[in-house]
């Protein structure tokens, strides 16, 4: 059985196109220039991501975010990563649902708290 015979079988074929498209689709900047609130605490730290980063979205009057704090440290590295790359500059107000004690880095991230 050849390669392509192999792959088209299992849907495979779909599967890279359509993964190939939603990449394509993520590269594009997306912006949201009215929202102030953003509440991502049920959603996965892969999506969480794409709203949070800069490469991916534009949200220059974002107030508010509630979110878990363990989503916080996955896609900020334990705060080490590079904090200009987030949408983080504008937010005045967080809400992790639990009590948090910040690390030494976390006000780098926050400046407006």
């Amino acid at each position: 059985m050849n390669r392509s015979s192999s792959t088209s079988s299992f849907g495979l074929d779909k599967f890279e196109s359509d993964h190939f498209l939603a990449m394509k689709l993520f590269r594009i900047l997306h912006k949201f220039p009215y929202l102030t609130y953003l509440d991502i605490e049920c959603t996965h730290f892969d999506y969480i991501e794409l709203f949070l980063l800069k490469q991916n979205m534009h949200l220059p009057r974002l107030l508010k975010l509630k979110m878990e704090y363990k989503s916080l440290t996955i896609i900020t590295n334990n705060f080490t990563n590079d904090e200009t790359h987030f949408n983080f500059g504008t937010i005045k107000y967080l809400d992790f649902n639990q009590l948090v004690v910040y690390p030494e880095f976390f006000l780098r991230y926050f400046p407006l708290l």
